[in-house]
């Protein structure tokens, strides 16, 4: 409860000086611990789903930057300003706030390498950031572990990614609750998959759709999630794809929509047609009658059965679509679902032909080759005009 309202009364009066124009003589004295206090409220409200509070972030930092530097040097005797200006740095702000700072040496109680590496990712300076490699995160104050944890998994990620694992780990749990947490499951989740530690992404997953399925990147978070199981070996593993369906069973109807509708359009798109006929038939079950998901989840539905063995079905799912209901790019995919599925009735099974006349070919005298040639060349002009038409297929929804 004291946190709490130490928070409100940093916010309120940092509100004060950005509608003021200047600090008063009160808020000139304000700790810049305090301020900083204030912007990690306002980073957190952005996790929780605060868009608003995103704006309010660039105005703390522009805000506590200038009130940094007109702070007296008593104030940087206390060692909470000292790691507030770092947290500041790793946040976003100003660097020359810092740089300045140390060449006062009113940063002489941290880490050299804390402070020189904080200056140096600031300041978009590769060698110097890596400093930050030589701390130990958990040695920090909690309030600045998370911070300094986060930014290092980011310097190792390209090298080491056992490693940014692990400093994620490090970094969602000291900061639980936090705009850090969102930020390191949000990471963790993809670094997993992209190392092939499908349960591990499934768990992280898991965690954060519940945890923060309402920030302001879960969208995001929840497009990348269908587009990478889609294009994952979960499109051809029914079991892992029962897996997937248990994590998104338990969020708001809206977010499952969400998530299957983008998982049938990458499934169209990556020619799954397993994975796009389950996520489009999941969609179609959620989304309200005659609304535009609902039109979509059956275009996808239908597009995926013409690429099926269900291909009557589809034609009359696709035939009974409004294409009002449907924006320009799903109308290309129904138009060009429809002209498949009219080529695929019309032509005869071209692959089981060729291989009859490659057969007859072998067998037939010299002078009636050419017209087993011409045929063949017929068959494969067909084939051709088939994945033609696939890649229409394909390419409407990209």
């Amino acid at each position: 409860m004291r946190r709490l309202q130490s928070c409100i009364v940093a916010m309120l009066a940092l509100a004060s000086l950005l509608n003021d124009g200047e600090a008063s003589a009160q808020e000139a004295q304000r700790m810049p611990f305090e301020l900083v206090r204030a912007l990690r409220a306002a980073q957190d409200r952005i996790a929780h789903g605060d868009a608003s509070a995103q704006e309010r972030q660039r105005q703390l930092l522009a805000a506590i930057g200038a009130q940094m530097k007109r702070a007296d040097s008593a104030a940087w005797k206390d060692p909470r300003n000292a790691r507030a200006a770092v947290i500041y740095v790793l946040s976003g702000g100003d660097p020359s706030v810092l740089q300045s700072l140390q060449g006062r040496g009113a940063v002489g109680g941290l880490e050299d390498n804390l402070v020189k590496g904080a200056i140096g990712y600031g300041l978009g300076r590769s060698a110097d950031a890596e400093l930050l490699l030589e701390v130990d995160a958990r040695q920090l104050d909690p309030a600045m572990a998370g911070h300094v944890a986060l930014v290092q998994s980011t310097l190792v990620l390209q090298k080491d990614a056992a490693r940014a694992l692990r400093l994620l780990d490090e970094a969602r749990l000291s900061s639980p609750g936090t705009l850090i947490e969102e930020a390191a499951l949000r990471r963790q989740a993809f670094l997993a998959l992209a190392a092939g530690e499908r349960d591990r992404f499934e768990v992280v997953s898991s965690r954060y759709l519940r945890r923060f399925g309402n920030s302001v990147y879960a969208a995001s978070f929840r497009r990348q999630f269908a587009t990478e199981v889609v294009g994952q070996k979960y499109a051809a593993d029914a079991a892992r794809l029962k897996r997937i369906e248990a994590i998104v069973a338990g969020l708001p109807i809206s977010h499952r929509l969400e998530i299957y509708l983008a998982m049938a359009a990458e499934g169209v798109v990556r020619g799954k047609v397993e994975a796009t006929i389950m996520a489009a038939s999941r969609a179609s079950e959620l989304a309200t009658p005659g609304s535009g998901a609902k039109a979509r989840a059956e275009l996808f539905k239908g597009a995926a059965f013409v690429a099926s063995e269900e291909l009557p079905a589809g034609v009359e799912t696709l035939k009974g679509l409004d294409a009002s209901q449907l924006d320009s790019a799903d109308r290309e995919l129904l138009d060009a679902a429809l002209v498949l599925s009219d080529e695929i009735r019309r032509w005869p099974d071209t692959a089981l032909l060729a291989e009859g006349m490659r057969q007859i070919e072998a067998r037939a005298p010299e002078a009636e080759r050419p017209i087993v040639l011409a045929t063949a060349k017929a068959l494969a002009a067909a084939q051709s005009l088939n994945s033609r038409v696939d890649q229409l297929l394909g390419g409407a929804v990209k």
